[in-house]
C-alpha cells in the first residue's frame, strides 16, 4: 500500500472515477413477494411502460406494492409471468426494483394495442433495449401529457395547470396542442361551468397562463419535450443561439455539435425536432415573449469552449472550472464574449468565424491555463 497523497492524485481519473479510490456500499435489503399484475402506462413520448404490481411487502422501513419495469428487454431478461415468485429491493434505498425472479415462467405477454387509445402498439429497439410504443399519433395520453410537461415547473410553470385539469380541457375539446392553452381564454365561461371550477379558480388560472407568456427561453425549449434535451440541454441551446430561437431553424447538426454537452444524438435530435414542428414551434414564437437573462458574471468575464480538450478530462470540467472562479461560461460567441477557447485556433469553425468577425480573442486551452489557471489545474 502507499500512503502518498501526491503519488495517488498522479493517478488520475477515468471518465467517471479516481483510479485511486474504491467505494463500498451495504448490500441492499431484498424480499420475496408474488408478482399479481403488470401495468402498461403511456407516455408523452408513445413509449408504454411497464410497471410490477406485487404483494406488498416492507423494504427499508416503508411499504412497496410497485415497481418500474423499464421495457419489454427486463421483461424478457427476468423471463415474467404472473403469479411467479420475485425478489424485490430498492435501488439506491429509494426505486423499488425487481432483482430477480424465481419461477421464471416467462408467460407475460406484451399488449398488441395502446391501453390509452386502442391503438397499434408495437415492439421497437430503442438504445440497445426493446420498448413497447403506441403508434397512433392522436393517442389522447401522448396529448395530455405533453399538455403537462409543457405546463409543469421547470417548464413554463403554469401553477395550477394540474394533470387532472389537461385531461378536463382535453374531453372538453379545449386543447389538441400546448399552444391551445393560450386560448384558453376564450373558453372562460365554459371553465367555470366545469366541476371543480369557479369564477375565481379560472381567472388565477388564466392569470397564471397570461403570466407565462414571459417565461425564460429555456423553459419554453423545455416544455417542448424535444427528446434528449433536458432543462440543462435547453439552456445550452439557448446560450448557442443567443436566445434567438429563430435561428436554431437554420443550424446545422454539425453546427450544433459546438454546443456544451451535445453529441450526435442530441444534435439530431433537435434538427429533427425543429423539421417536424416547425408550424407549431413558429406560432408560439409569435404568441410568447420568451425572456432572455443577463449574463453578469462576478469577475466580468465570459467564456465560450469548442472543440477537445488535453489538460482538462471534458469541455464540463473545463466549464466548471471557470464558473467556480466567478466567471461565466456561454455556448454561443456574441459580442459580449471576452475569449473563446478551442486547441484549434485555425479551425473553420462557425465559433472560430464569429470569433473573429466580433473580435473575440481565440485563446488555446494552454493560453488558457497560462492566464488564468497556473497552480489551480494538475490536468
Amino acid at each position: 500500500t502507499f500512503d502518498d497523497a501526491e503519488y495517488s492524485q498522479s493517478l488520475g481519473a477515468t471518465a467517471k472515477f479516481p483510479r485511486d479510490s474504491v467505494a463500498f456500499k451495504w448490500a441492499d435489503e431484498t424480499a420475496e413477494t408474488v408478482l399479481l399484475n403488470v401495468e402498461w402506462n403511456t407516455s408523452r413520448t408513445g413509449l408504454i411502460n411497464p410497471a410490477a404490481v406485487f404483494e406488498p411487502v416492507e423494504l427499508e422501513g416503508t411499504t412497496v406494492s410497485r415497481a418500474s419495469l423499464h421495457n419489454c428487454s427486463v421483461i424478457e431478461d427476468l423471463k415474467l409471468g404472473l403469479g411467479d415468485r420475485i425478489v424485490v429491493y430498492k435501488a439506491n434505498m429509494i426505486i423499488p426494483q425487481v432483482l430477480e425472479n424465481l419461477t421464471s415462467s416467462a408467460t407475460l405477454a406484451v399488449p398488441e394495442k395502446c391501453p390509452a387509445c386502442g391503438g397499434a402498439a408495437l415492439v421497437t429497439a430503442q438504445n440497445d433495449s426493446k420498448v413497447l410504443a403506441c403508434q397512433n399519433v392522436s393517442c389522447p395520453a401522448k396529448i395530455i401529457n405533453s399538455l403537462v410537461h409543457f405546463a409543469r415547473r421547470g417548464s413554463m410553470n403554469i401553477e395550477g395547470f394540474s394533470e387532472a385539469t389537461a385531461k378536463t380541457f382535453y374531453e372538453a375539446g379545449f386543447l389538441k396542442t400546448p399552444l391551445d392553452i393560450y386560448n384558453l381564454k376564450n373558453h372562460k365561461t365554459e371553465i367555470m361551468n366545469l366541476e371543480g371550477f369557479g369564477e375565481r379558480s379560472c381567472e388565477k388560472l388564466l392569470e397564471n397562463i397570461e403570466a407565462s407568456r414571459n417565461a425564460p427561453a429555456p423553459a419554453f425549449l423545455t416544455g417542448l419535450g424535444i427528446p434528449q434535451v433536458g432543462s440543462g440541454a435547453a439552456k445550452a441551446l439557448c446560450e448557442f443561439c443567443d436566445y434567438n430561437i429563430e435561428e436554431i431553424f437554420n443550424a446545422s447538426a454539425e453546427e450544433l455539435l459546438d454546443v456544451v454537452g451535445f453529441g450526435e444524438v442530441i444534435a439530431g435530435s433537435v434538427i429533427a425536432f425543429f423539421k417536424e414542428n416547425e408550424t407549431l414551434i413558429r406560432d408560439f414564437l409569435k404568441t410568447l415573449n420568451l425572456q432572455k437573462p443577463a449574463i453578469t458574471p462576478a469577475g466580468g468575464l465570459v467564456f465560450v469552449i469548442t472543440g477537445k480538450l488535453a489538460s482538462f478530462k471534458n469541455r464540463n470540467e473545463l466549464a466548471g472550472f471557470i464558473e467556480s472562479k466567478g466567471w461565466a461560461v456561454a455556448s454561443a460567441v456574441t459580442k459580449k464574449t471576452n475569449y473563446l477557447i478551442t486547441n484549434d485556433t485555425n479551425s473553420g469553425s462557425s465559433k472560430n468565424k464569429k470569433a473573429a468577425e466580433l473580435g473575440v480573442e481565440i485563446i488555446t486551452e494552454e493560453d488558457f491555463i497560462k492566464l488564468f489557471a497556473d497552480g489551480d489545474n494538475d490536468g
